[in-house]
């Protein structure tokens, strides 16, 4: 390992020129990385919706006298909904644009959440640096 004045380089690892003078923010930046809400949705929300419709459709397909009592309870919350094969595409739909606003708002959270953080330690280092000036 290799000791700098200024900072602790692992062996193996090339230091930039100019790294010395990156600012606090950057590397903040860098280490508490931002999630893309609109990438988030999208998983989530398809996850959801062909979870649902495969759900809907294994149950639909092995038949039965009473198919899926339990999952049927999903039409109190999703409108329209019901264990049939229009039930199906509907809670698809439905689903997806559910999953979506959660994978969304999470990843909006998340990111909230980081700046927050990143200002209140930014703000702890500037204290620091204060009190060791005078």
């Amino acid at each position: 390992m290799v000791v700098d004045s200024a900072r602790t380089v692992s062996v193996g690892t090339t230091a930039e020129p100019g790294d010395e003078d990156k600012d606090l923010i950057d590397i903040l930046t860098d280490v508490f990385a931002k999630l893309d809400p609109i990438a988030l949705g999208v998983a989530v929300g398809l996850v959801c919706g062909v979870g649902l419709f495969l759900a809907t459709a294994i149950l639909l397909l092995r038949g039965g006298e009473v198919v899926g009592p339990r999952l049927a309870l999903l039409g109190h919350y999703l409108i329209g909904y019901r264990v049939a094969w229009a039930g199906a595409l509907l809670g698809l739909i439905e689903a997806t644009a559910l999953g979506f606003a959660i994978g969304y708002g999470c990843a909006w959270l998340h990111n909230c959440l980081m700046n927050a953080y990143i200002f209140l330690i930014r703000r702890a280092a500037e204290t620091k640096q204060r009190r060791d000036l005078l």
